[in-house]
């Protein structure tokens, strides 16, 4: 592949508008190429190729020659792209829990009542119980004080990111506990 001129380079490092221009119009069908390599949709692609240049431009300065141009472009749009693909995971898993949760709302309609719900007292209920568990306080502070994972972690004199691990933990638990206290509830009336 042949890079941008050492001119156009250095313009690129000053953050020229016209060195950004000859950069992107050298660069892109490379780009597009790699976005696709990565198994990415068109319109996806379009999207990552946009803001690989866009951090390319912000972090320019950085490169040490015309030949790092495209290595960085490289793996920035990887990057890129896996960000994409968590995305769409983490989307489709969400969507795919919000679903069973309208369909279990629908079938369960009648068994707990409104007001139960909407005062939040199985929400309480399920966060007092999942509250009782080891490190279940971290839990009750977070929901029921409305402290923040910072507030909580600095109370606790603890790294933000354990208090975050052990929040993402404990709101697994409170999902399963809710939808088993919601599905024994249904048992019982039937």
């Amino acid at each position: 592949m042949q890079h941008i001129d050492y001119e156009c380079f250095e313009a690129l490092k000053r953050n020229e508008n016209e060195a950004r221009s000859k950069t992107y119009i050298h660069y892109r069908s490379f780009a597009f190429y790699v976005a696709k390599r990565c198994n990415v949709p068109t319109d996806t692609a379009e999207d990552v190729v946009q803001m690989a240049f866009i951090k390319l431009y912000e972090n320019a300065y950085k490169l040490e020659s015309p030949t790092s141009v495209a290595q960085w472009l490289a793996v920035t749009l990887r990057n890129l792209c896996f960000d994409e693909f968590r995305k769409r995971t983490r989307h489709s898993k969400s969507m795919t829990d919000y679903r069973q949760h309208e369909e279990m709302a629908q079938t369960q309609s009648q068994s707990i009542p409104d007001s139960a719900l909407f005062e939040g007292q199985i929400y309480e209920q399920a966060i007092q119980i999942v509250g009782a568990s080891s490190g279940g306080q971290t839990l009750k502070d977070f929901y029921l004080k409305g402290m923040s994972a910072q507030e909580i972690a600095t109370q606790n004199k603890e790294a933000i990111g354990t208090v975050t691990a052990r929040l993402s933990r404990l709101r697994k638990k409170l999902k399963d506990t809710l939808l088993s206290t919601i599905k024994s509830q249904q048992e019982m009336e039937s």
